[in-house]
Formats: structure tokens, C-alpha cells, sequence
């Protein structure tokens, strides 16, 4: 996790507006002794440390699979709850945490996308960011944000993932303040400032799904999800099949395959102890393919005579050889 705390800053620690840094919010899942973890992470710009060097505050909450189905709203609706992560204005302080973190499940219900049509001009757009990720799961989108006048983010995230259907929620990651991308995990949602290293790179690839908040968006062109972002509705949004995306390392569990019997590797090592060197059936009892058994002494005899009547063509070539030389 903590290699998920990379945080470049936008503005200089000695800059007027450094407080007024982007904060990263973001959703991964990685994959640790073959469980899926969903990583939450909250990192903000968090002033100077003792030497005088940029500082940052970083607040990442880990959740099972089990826990994500307590949260159908997605992992945006997290970050829209007060409380959960630590922000700047925390002070640091050592200290042993009563009892274990819990986020009990609240309901954030989204109609028409309100901060969609204040920021975009069209309440369609989350529809058009949420269509993308349904045509293509393992597609990219970019979101352009002016760093002077951040957009809610969180806000936008959530109200395009209320569109998807409950179970796809989770299987997008995002990250509102992105710099660049960490080996192992994947982001499908990048918001990024106008000139960063990231949107030029993403500038030169064909196909990528760019929207560009800083500049006059027009009306959004797209499907049944545009038109859903527009009215309100979401009742036939649960009805819209979804691929599922399978994460390395994380199996899908077949409800139709029965559980192998367990496997006892000690009454098989007594039954390979057994056999003596004579023996060339196998463990099943029947014989080995042809070749594969142990050698017979006629054809030791014969790689014998074989190998004599070489070492006597060698010396005598060798021998000849030597004649010639002193002749």
C-alpha cells in the first residue's frame, strides 16, 4: 500500500497556492496471497516536513470483496463521506485506534447528474464516461481539470458509476489527481491537469477517450446511459449485462464444479517406496511405454562392445596420424 503514496505536487512547497494542491483520490485492486484488497486512497499536499521538503498526507483504506457488497453505490461514494480519511488538517499524533475501522453502508442514491451538467454543460457526459468503460473494460478515459479551479471529482466519479449496474461499480478504478501510473494496478479514469506528461502521452495514442472539463464541452452523442444521466432514470440500468473483468490471481468461483477430494501425498510416496528396482510397472500397476523402463544387460553388453570398438578406431587414427608426422 504504501507504494500507492506517490503524490507529485502541482504547485511548489515555496508557492503561493501550494495549499491549494490537487488532492489524489483514488480506487485500485491489487492482489496479495491470492485475495483481492480494494485500495481507497486519499493523498493531499500537507505543507513542509523537518527539512524544509515538500510533505504529503496519504490515508488509504483496504477493503475484502466481502465488504465491497456492503457498498452497491461504488467506491466514489466513499470518498463523499465525512470522517473516513484524514485530511490536512489532522494532526499527527501517535496513537492506538480503539477498534477496528468500520464504514457501515449508506445510500447515495444519484438522479439526474447535477454536478455533471454545472461542470460540462450536459449531464449526459457521465453518461458517455460510463458507456466507455462498458465498451472497452480495459479502455482508458482522461479528464482534463484546470488545477486554478478543481472540479468535485469525487462527485463526477460517483454520479458516471451510478449508471453502471451494481456489480461493474467496483470493477472501475479511477484516480482524481493522476501523475503517473503504478506498476501492478490499473486506472481506467484519469483526471489530469492540461499539461501534464501523462495527457501529452495520451494526446498521441488513437482511441483514447479524452473530455476536456476546462474548455466548452458540446451536447453529449451516445446511448440509453446519456439519456439515463440526463433524466434520472436508473431502472433498467441493473437489467444491462455487464462483462465481467477477472483480476490476476483471483479466480471465478463456478457454483456447478464440485470440490476435488483431498489429496493425500504420503499414501503415494509409500506406494512409490514399495516398488523395488526390478519392478517397471508404475503406480497404477501398468507397464511403462516402451523405452522408458530400466535398461536389461543385453543392451548394456552391446553399448559396451560400442563403445570399445570406437576407443580402438580413435587410437589407431591417432596413431597413423603420429606415424605420418615423424615419417
Amino acid at each position: 500500500m504504501e507504494k500507492l503514496c506517490a503524490y507529485k505536487p502541482y504547485f511548489p512547497e515555496y508557492a503561493e497556492r501550494a495549499s491549494e494542491n490537487p488532492v489524489s483520490q483514488a480506487h485500485c485492486a491489487v492482489v496479495c496471497g491470492g485475495q483481492t484488497y480494494h485500495i481507497l486512497s486519499r493523498i493531499c499536499h500537507n505543507g513542509r516536513d523537518y527539512t524544509g521538503r515538500s510533505n504529503k498526507l496519504a490515508s488509504l483504506v483496504a477493503l475484502e470483496r466481502v465488504e465491497i457488497q456492503l457498498h452497491p453505490d461504488g467506491p466514489a461514494s466513499m470518498f463523499l463521506r465525512p470522517g473516513l480519511f484524514r485530511e490536512a488538517g489532522w494532526e499527527i499524533r501517535p496513537e492506538v485506534f480503539p477498534k477496528p475501522l468500520s464504514a457501515p453502508p449508506v445510500a447515495m442514491p444519484v438522479g439526474v447528474a447535477t454536478t455533471w451538467q454545472t461542470v460540462a454543460g450536459d449531464a449526459g457526459w457521465a453518461g458517455v464516461l460510463a458507456e466507455s468503460f462498458l465498451a472497452d473494460p480495459k479502455g482508458v478515459a482522461y479528464l482534463v481539470f484546470d488545477p486554478l479551479r478543481p472540479a468535485p471529482a469525487a462527485q463526477l466519479v460517483h454520479e458516471a458509476l451510478s449508471l453502471l449496474p451494481v456489480e461493474a461499480r467496483w470493477q472501475v478504478t479511477f484516480n482524481t489527481y493522476f501523475t503517473t501510473l503504478t506498476a501492478g494496478v490499473t486506472c481506467h479514469w484519469r483526471f489530469c491537469p492540461p499539461d501534464s506528461e501523462a495527457l501529452r502521452e495520451a494526446r498521441r495514442r488513437p482511441g483514447v477517450v479524452i473530455v476536456d472539463l476546462t474548455a466548452p464541452l458540446p451536447a453529449a452523442q451516445g446511448g440509453r446511459l446519456v439519456d439515463f444521466a440526463r433524466s434520472g432514470e436508473r431502472g433498467a440500468v441493473a437489467e444491462r449485462p455487464v462483462p465481467v473483468v477477472t483480476l490476476p490471481g483471483a479466480a471465478v468461483p463456478d457454483p456447478d464444479r464440485k470440490p476435488l477430494p483431498p489429496r493425500r501425498p504420503m499414501a503415494g510416496a509409500a506406494r512409490r517406496g514399495r516398488q523395488g528396482v526390478g519392478n517397471t510397472a508404475g503406480a497404477d500397476g501398468a507397464p511403462p511405454p516402451a523405452g522408458s523402463g530400466p535398461t536389461t544387460g543385453q543392451s548394456m553388453s552391446r553399448r559396451l562392445v560400442l563403445a570399445i570398438a570406437v576407443g580402438a578406431v580413435v587410437v589407431l587414427a591417432i596413431a597413423l596420424a603420429a606415424w605420418r608426422w615423424l615419417g
